[in-house]
């Protein structure tokens, strides 16, 4: 039996998968992976099924280690820095971690979250239809909560069989706007609050989680807010609460609320939303539903191009402290486009919004 060791880890530290579906009319949030390019691109680098459950990490690092057998991982979404036994590797490609060595998995120095992804997956039992911890109704993840120090993860029987493998990192794009569709409640607003909801640029706060994340900036006003009465919500749903300030619904939302919903930010730009940092700005963009339809495929596709572009990671482009790049924290030493060795010092791989 392999398991692995949570020696040491943050508070923002949990089990996901793709989510439970399905059960959002017994009040139970789909919750699953904040970033879920980062977990497809993190399961295919380990040669899983693109939803299997995997380590989530949201402003928050880790210390891990290995009993029973090697085991291979990979890391994708918010750039980290990543090192086995004080040696950098890098993020967005598959590693090896033998018995006796330790992982260390920094804080994300750019966006939220990050992916852990273990080959063969993690023994966890499902609970209704998924592995993602659902926090505040405590199922799912490790005994129905967060991992915590000491926490002993056993892994399914990983193969062996296939090589390191390396892809493009994922781009945080903080500065673009995010792609809204206006409603279903805009009518509830006048043409010059949502003016202001388009125009105006929201900070992120503090008092944001995997629910929702709590934006400040100018109020905007409702004209019929105390006569909303609750109905469902979507994830990416845009409340203005009580207070006239935004809350951006994520993984873990509620299924029905009653303030009114201004705008539904589009799939493909959900993710763009949850690797926001407090303290980071977000400005708002509105498009049609067709146009966030023809997003969501350009989307799948180009996560989709993510598993042809894998590539087998040259021995010689495991990273030390001379070659770590404090940027991104991903670098390769392959050409990004022909994946032929480029000389002594490896060769950052270029981003690619998806």
């Amino acid at each position: 039996m392999i398991q692995i060791l949570v020696e040491r880890c943050g508070g923002g530290v949990s089990v996901q998968d793709a989510g439970r579906r399905g059960w959002g009319h017994m009040g139970v949030p789909r919750s699953g992976a904040l970033d879920m390019f980062a977990l497809r691109i993190a399961n295919a680098l380990v040669g899983n099924d693109w939803d299997s459950a995997a380590i989530e990490f949201c402003l928050s690092g880790a210390v891990l280690r290995v009993a029973g057998g090697s085991v291979r991982f990979a890391s994708a979404g918010a750039p980290t820095l990543i090192e086995i036994d004080d040696m950098p590797v890098a993020s967005h490609s598959s590693f090896m971690l033998a018995p006796g060595q330790r992982l260390k998995i920094q804080p994300g120095q750019a966006g939220v979250c990050s992916v852990l992804a273990v080959e063969g997956g993690l023994d966890l039992p499902m609970v209704l239809g998924s592995r993602s911890l659902y926090r505040r109704g405590e199922i799912g993840g490790f005994l129905g909560r967060a991992l915590r120090d000491g926490d002993l993860l056993t892994v399914n029987r990983p193969a062996h069989a296939r090589t390191e493998l390396v892809t493009r990192p994922l781009d945080m794009n903080t500065a673009s706007p995010i792609r809204v569709v206006m409603g279903p409640q805009d009518s509830y607003f006048t043409e010059t609050s949502i003016r202001s909801f388009l125009s105006q640029r929201f900070i992120v706060t503090h008092e944001s989680d995997r629910m929702g994340y709590r934006l400040s900036g100018k109020p905007i006003p409702s004209t019929q807010a105390a006569h909303m009465i609750s109905d469902g919500i979507a994830e990416g749903s845009v409340q203005i609460t009580g207070s006239g300030l935004p809350i951006v619904l994520l993984a873990d939302h509620q299924t029905t609320g009653g303030y009114p919903k201004i705008a539904t930010v589009i799939s493909a730009d959900i993710r763009l939303v949850a690797q926001r940092r407090p303290g980071d700005a977000i400005t708002f963009e509105a498009i049609s539903i067709a146009e966030s339809q023809s997003e969501a495929r350009q989307a799948k596709h180009r996560i989709e191009a993510f598993s042809s572009d894998l590539a087998p990671l040259l021995e010689t482009a495991r990273l030390n402290a001379a070659f770590t790049n404090v940027a991104d924290s991903a670098v390769n030493a392959c050409d990004p486009h022909t994946w032929e060795w480029q000389g002594p010092l490896p060769a950052p791989i270029a981003s690619v919004r998806v």
